[in-house]
């Protein structure tokens, strides 16, 4: 990456983001598991549900990092899972106490890479990790 500046807007804007929800289910027919982010709509799959929490937080976390360098973090929310996946995860974390996980090493990186002096958010997304029991 070259040198670029991330705008004092697009830090606030990294700031405000909370929470990322992630239904995670084993699809049965294709043998794989899935994870959904219920804000973004984003869909990562993998062998494992180990597998799966690396594959969706690395694709959050450049999700993340590109809206960031475009200036474009409320685009990160223009395209929500479906109300279904929605309901499911309501469902999911009746029946499990979803997991966090944390996106501050791998945003912590970009600001490093800015070679900015240090990372300017005082709080960084989490990601809450539900795992779906099996119908």
């Amino acid at each position: 990456m070259g040198a670029m500046t991330i705008s004092r807007e697009v830090i606030s804007q990294l700031r405000s983001i909370g929470l990322f929800r992630v239904l995670a289910e084993y699809d049965e027919k294709c043998r794989y598991f899935v994870a959904t982010c219920l804000e973004t709509g984003s869909v990562a799959t993998a062998d494992s549900p180990e597998l799966l929490k690396e594959a969706i937080l690395d694709l959050l976390d450049e999700e993340i990092i590109h809206a960031a360098i475009h200036g474009d973090i409320a685009g990160l929310f223009s395209h929500q899972a479906p109300k279904d996946v929605w309901s499911r995860w309501i469902r999911a974390v009746g029946e499990t106490t979803p997991e966090t996980l944390s996106l501050r090493l791998r945003l912590q990186a970009l600001f490093v890479q800015e070679k900015l002096a240090e990372n300017p958010l005082d709080q960084t997304p989490e990601v809450a990790f539900a795992l779906a029991k099996a119908a």
